[in-house]
């Protein structure tokens, strides 16, 4: 049995994460978007993030199943499309975070 203090302060560590990478991603999208370097399919894609992180965060902050569920699906993604510089930018360090995130998230719910 989880304690309430710990559950509370899962969610916040994971809000605060996701945060974190929202600042990450959507600098990275401005930079893409100011090099003229931005396909369709990337625009789709890194909107597509924000919006999983954008609904991580707030399910985080209500402490909701929700939030631990978009930080799966965006954790996903970036271990997914490792790679393909045209979609995401920083290379290993996305699937690093994305690994551990996914980690993160699946002992958030496994603990709700």
């Amino acid at each position: 049995i989880v304690s309430e203090k710990s559950l509370e302060k899962r969610f916040k560590d994971a809000k605060g994460f996701a945060i974190g990478l929202l600042i990450l991603v959507i600098i990275l999208f401005v930079i893409t978007l100011l090099l003229g370097k931005m396909s369709i399919l990337s625009c789709i894609m890194r909107s597509i993030l924000i919006g999983l992180l954008i609904g991580t965060i707030v399910g985080c902050k209500n402490q909701e199943k929700y939030g631990a569920i978009c930080g799966i699906i965006f954790s996903i993604f970036l271990i997914l499309f490792f790679g393909i510089p045209e979609i995401m930018s920083i290379g290993i360090i996305e699937i690093i975070f994305g690994i551990l995130y996914l980690i993160d998230c699946i002992t958030l719910i496994r603990k709700l």
